[in-house]
């Protein structure tokens, strides 16, 4: 079955659709993206006998040719496909094929199938793999008769489907609980992630027996590796005492002094559950404490999830409202004339936060020593809260993270990661003036 036989599609859609299955790919404009993802969303909704939809949902540009792809080579008879559902997606589309009312969405169907795309995706996959594997069997390694070992022609993807079948069915039932399958961004992968079992020291295992040296580390919170056994211990002594007693403890203290001591530019601390709630506290802060509303922010610098930190291209993201975007100023990292332009044409600057090495885990570093030189400068002048985000950097730059190791004071510092010991926590720390603007005043 190719769908692009469908008489629905206008001729240009059906070149568009014909080109994806030849294989032809080429760079796009957004205006050729669009026109072809959109024809590619009206086939799956046809596959359904959905109505054409006014405004789709486009898909990824990595997932427009593989999509195509499948629908393509999806069985003729629709009950056949279901195989690939687990029971109630099953039921759900084996009775809307029936003509049955449903207690499902149209969104809701056309995820079905594209779970069905997935499974086909991987289905087919593996089986070539292991067809490839069998027809070089018993080894992946040929002896040429010089005696020198010379690895087969097997692809890094049939090396990698034919290694990994324990993610692989992992993922097989996870792409219908999560959305894309993952609870993380940073672990999507095609054609599926990996599913670990256990980690110790630099080292982790996944569900299939193989050893992996671990250069992930926790997304950088694993200062001392994987289960660590001072922390090990630690954690477990912890637990038995409790985890969540609702009540001030010795060890709250303890652990807001350790931080202070590292780096004296803390004067008070206020703790959070990740580093996402330390950026939201930190901007909020330095709103209340100057009175204005709006915060610079540095192109491609990840400052959590929430509303302001996604800010960073022309137009707000899907569910982002644009009275929120509008309270963010973009400018380019390193780009201290930039930075200061954004200052003297708005007074309404409260703040400028930044991944002190540059974004990306340092990857697009700048001139990091005259940079924040420069900007602990520009804030001073226009009365303007300097914000390090050191959920990276913070006792990893440094012991006491990049301010300390260039010798700039920031007014507020947001940490997470390796502050909480790799576990669930963050806090926001900075001059006492500042963090005071939450404390308790009786009022």
């Amino acid at each position: 079955m190719t769908y692009f036989e469908y008489p629905y599609l206008d001729d240009e859609e059906k070149e568009i659709i014909e080109s994806l299955n030849r294989g032809e790919w080429a760079p796009l404009s957004d205006e050729d993206y669009a026109r072809e993802a959109a024809s590619l969303v009206k086939a799956a909704r046809n596959y359904l006998g959905l109505p054409p939809e006014e405004n789709p949902q486009i898909p990824s540009r990595r997932r427009l040719l593989s999509l195509a792809e499948l629908i393509a080579e999806l069985p003729e008879d629709k009950q056949s496909a279901t195989q690939y559902l687990d029971d109630a997606d099953r039921r759900i589309i084996e009775a809307y094929w029936r003509g049955e009312t449903v207690a499902a969405s149209e969104n809701k169907l056309c995820e079905i199938v594209v779970h069905m795309l997935m499974a086909v995706e991987q289905d087919q996959q593996a089986k070539a793999a292991a067809e490839f594997m069998q027809r070089n069997a018993p080894s992946r390694f040929t002896k040429p008769s010089n005696g020198s070992r010379k690895m087969s022609t097997t692809t890094i993807l049939e090396q990698y489907i034919a290694n990994h079948p324990g993610s692989a069915e992992r993922y097989r039932e996870a792409v219908s609980i999560f959305p894309g399958g993952v609870t993380h961004d940073n672990r999507y992968a095609e054609p599926f992630p990996l599913y670990i079992t256990h980690g110790q020291g630099p080292r982790k295992w996944d569900v299939d027996g193989h050893e992996y040296i671990d250069y992930v580390s926790g997304h950088g919170a694993l200062l001392l590796g994987h289960s660590h056994p001072a922390i090990a211990d630690a954690v477990a002594e912890q637990i038995r005492r409790g985890t969540h007693l609702g009540a001030c403890t010795d060890e709250e203290v303890r652990w807001a002094r350790a931080i202070m001591n590292l780096m004296p530019a803390i004067e008070r601390v206020r703790f959070h559950s990740s580093g996402t709630e330390a950026t939201l506290m930190a901007m909020r802060l330095a709103r209340a404490y100057t009175g204005r509303n709006k915060v610079i922010k540095l192109q491609d610098h990840f400052h959590g999830w929430h509303d302001y930190a996604m800010a960073g291209s022309d137009r707000p993201a899907p569910g982002v409202p644009a009275e929120t975007w509008g309270s963010m100023v973009i400018v380019p990292a390193g780009d201290l004339d930039a930075a200061q332009q954004a200052m003297e044409r708005d007074s309404d600057i409260a703040a400028i936060i930044l991944e002190p090495t540059g974004a990306h885990y340092g990857q697009l570093p700048f001139d990091v020593p005259a940079y924040l030189a420069g900007l602990r400068a520009l804030c001073d002048r226009h009365g303007v809260a300097l914000i390090f985000d050191e959920v990276v950097t913070g006792f990893r730059a440094s012991s006491g993270g990049a301010q300390v190791r260039y010798g700039v004071s920031p007014d507020l510092t947001t940490m997470a990661k390796i502050v909480a010991g790799a576990l669930p926590g963050g806090a926001v720390g900075g001059k006492a003036d500042i963090v005071d603007m939450i404390a308790q005043r009786g009022d």
